[in-house]
């Protein structure tokens, strides 16, 4: 007979925390050391279906709606990168965690950089993937962009996810590069060879600042690796974090 194989999958819990007067919305699964999920720009925890499943195996997941996205509460203002950076100190401050490591996509890859530079007490490992902010967007995935933002005003009406801007400090890659330079953070870079967003050479210049990381560009891939071979990127991250060293200083 043939061998009968068991598939179990985990269970993903919807959950609220009240942060500074801020009702957010989070989804959580597993158990043991904790990992947190930031999602990019237009986005929200879903993003991260094809990963929570795998990841959660072996560790505790916990992927919020960052605050003005998804379920969590908006503001009519404009988000800045350190409204971001507070929100995710005081959503790990909430949930009571000492140390975790961070898993970011875009946008939100950037937050989980620059939440290591100002606390990396409180960081194990970073995962970034299409990290945003080392340079401009590329001709298409500027048009892309601009093109979905027409739609938006035209079909909706109304913003389905906030306006982001940038802090006055962080405007120049110049002043990124230099806090990549400063970060010891063990770090996995992902990129898509395909991007047609943030194109590949700014992962090589993440992976050459970063001193303490690994780089993995995805040849088939294009802005969202971790769903695009979700297989492939669960076994690359699940042994990142597995490794009980530091990834080669270059």
């Amino acid at each position: 007979m043939p061998e009968t194989v068991l598939v179990v999958e985990t269970k993903i819990e919807s959950r609220w925390l009240r942060i500074n007067n801020h009702d957010v919305h989070y989804v959580t699964a597993g158990k043991g050391s904790p990992i947190v999920l930031l999602h990019g720009g237009a986005n929200d925890w879903h993003e991260w279906e094809d990963n929570i499943d795998a990841l959660s195996r072996h560790y505790r997941i916990l992927a919020p709606d960052i605050i003005g996205f998804g379920l969590s509460d908006k503001s009519k203002g404009i988000y800045r990168l350190r409204d971001f950076i507070n929100f995710t100190r005081d959503f790990i401050s909430a949930l009571q965690l000492e140390r975790t490591h961070l898993i970011g996509h875009s946008l939100g890859a950037r937050i989980c950089l620059d939440f290591a530079f100002h606390f990396p007490e409180r960081v194990d490992k970073l995962v970034l993937i299409a990290l945003w902010g080392l340079g401009w967007l590329s001709p298409l995935g500027y048009l892309v962009g601009i093109i979905a933002w027409a739609f938006q005003k035209l079909a909706f009406k109304r913003k389905f996810y906030p306006s982001v801007q940038p802090d006055e400090t962080e405007r120049s890659t110049q002043a990124l590069a230099s806090r990549l330079e400063r970060i010891d953070v063990p770090a996995l870079i992902v990129w898509g060879r395909r991007d047609m967003y943030l194109p590949v050479r700014q992962a090589l210049k993440a992976h050459e600042l970063l001193r303490n990381s690994l780089l993995e560009i995805f040849t088939h891939c294009g802005h969202a690796p971790q769903r695009e071979d979700s297989e492939r990127f669960n076994k690359l991250v699940l042994d990142f974090l597995a490794q009980s060293v530091p990834p080669v200083v270059h």
